[in-house]
């Protein structure tokens, strides 16, 4: 999967839609995996589970899109500094 380092709170398993061709087909459906114990594990409230699982879910939803982890870290970076700015 690549990880080098930090805690995996889920995981997009399927083919992105970047790189389905003319025949993709008779495939599993896609699907996330969220992880109950790593989340719980970093998380000081029930609003902050609330909100890592929400993040994860955004995050392995960019990944169906084709987002590379990269990318998606870029997307979050501007969107913190939008927020900051609107502060």
């Amino acid at each position: 999967m690549g990880i080098r380092s930090g805690t995996l709170f889920g995981l997009y398993q399927g083919v992105p839609l970047t790189e389905r061709g003319w025949n993709y087909g008779n495939m599993l459906p896609d699907r996330i995996v969220i992880y109950q114990r790593p989340i719980e594990s970093v998380a000081a409230s029930p609003e902050e589970i609330e909100k890592i699982v929400r993040d994860t879910v955004i995050h392995e939803i960019g990944h169906y899109f084709g987002f590379t982890d990269k990318e998606l870290r870029e997307i979050d970076a501007e969107k913190r500094k939008d927020m900051q700015n609107k502060r």
